[in-house]
């Protein structure tokens, strides 16, 4: 008899260890309510920046909520010329920092370089982002050069 019991503890504990391995929710019927919420197989793209330069005059583009604009355009601050945004809608396209430039890399003196603007897109909606370069202390003059691309933001 005392085998007979040995033999029931055996089996009792190996059932009990089974319980415990990787499957048991499936087991217990739960596992339509978790596949539904497992993470998908393919992971979610990061969504890249857009780059523009003034080859992208004129055109539309489309960004999500969060996404980032970098806007290079070319200029020279040592004639007194500047790259400034214009009329753009604030709540749809944000200007994240102020504007970098970068002198090129050839050592002449007034050469010029290269702004860099940065924009968030922050809300759904629709905006025109405008750049004006031109002389800021000339107040009746017309800009110089103008850039603008229509952006469409979405979800």
């Amino acid at each position: 008899m005392k085998a007979w019991g040995l033999s029931l503890t055996a089996l009792v504990l190996v059932l009990l260890l089974a319980a415990c391995g990787p499957e048991p929710l499936v087991s217990m019927g739960l596992q339509g309510d978790l596949a539904d919420s497992a993470v998908p197989e393919k992971a979610i793209e990061e969504v890249q920046p857009v780059i523009l330069t003034m080859d992208n005059n004129g055109e539309a583009i489309t960004l999500q909520v969060g996404q980032e604009v970098h806007v290079f355009l070319t200029g020279n601050p040592t004639t007194g010329y500047m790259w400034a945004s214009s009329g753009i809608d604030s709540a749809v396209l944000h200007l994240a920092d102020e504007p970098e430039y970068a002198a090129a890399d050839d050592e002449a003196l007034g050469s010029g370089g290269e702004f860099d603007f940065f924009f968030t897109a922050a809300a759904p909606g629709e905006t025109v982002l405008t750049l004006i370069y031109h002389r800021s202390f000339e107040k009746n003059s017309p800009p110089k050069r103008t850039f603008s691309v229509k952006v469409v933001v979405t979800e």
